[in-house]
């Protein structure tokens, strides 16, 4: 049981720090200015700067990434095979499956993101969103935060509801988008 509790523990640190590293690098490339379609030398020399150090990153981080999960893949069926306790083996293939999908998205966003920023017009028109488009985005954000403290939290105190409650996310996306279509359409 302890063993299960450390596990838990460690799955959710890996969760707080790549949530908190996608925070911290979307607020870095929030300062960049733009000005009407164009970014000024000056902008575009800082996102060359940012994106360069994490294009050989991101050689390593896809292979190793899938490896992780693969890894946990097999350190489940190992320990089922083993006899080992079945709430033991998830933990162990939750911590496997959040470092994978860590490095599976971590590094690929630091590397891409700012070619958006140096190309907008070969990403359509998600440079220029609208007032609305923001304001959906800031709620939408807002909601789905408070959707993962509610599943963290029920699947704290209810095991079983970790297996079940991951359909919360995609109903809140949907719902979002929903609204926000009906609400555009409307106006």
């Amino acid at each position: 049981m302890q063993l299960e509790i450390i596990g838990y523990v460690v799955f959710l640190t890996a969760v707080i720090i790549g949530v908190s590293l996608f925070i911290v690098y979307g607020l870095r490339l929030g300062n960049i200015e733009i000005t009407g379609s164009e970014l000024t030398p000056h902008d575009r020399e800082r996102v060359n700067a940012f994106k360069k150090p994490y294009k050989k990153q991101m050689i390593a981080a896809i292979p190793s990434g899938i490896a992780i999960i693969l890894l946990g893949v097999l350190s489940t069926i190992v320990m089922e095979e083993l006899g080992i306790n079945d709430n033991l083996s998830g933990v162990g293939m939750l911590m496997f499956v959040a470092i994978g999908v860590f490095f599976l998205i971590s590094v690929p966003i630091k590397a891409e993101m700012p070619s958006r920023f140096l190309n907008p017009e070969n990403h359509g028109d998600t440079m220029h969103t609208t007032a609305q488009e923001k304001k959906f985005g800031k709620i939408t954000g807002a909601l789905m935060g408070l959707t993962a403290m509610v599943y963290v939290g029920i699947g704290l105190m209810n095991h079983d509801f970790f297996a079940i409650g991951w359909i919360m996310f995609p109903v809140v996306a949907l719902l979002m988008t929903l609204i926000e279509a009906i609400f555009t359409k409307a106006e």
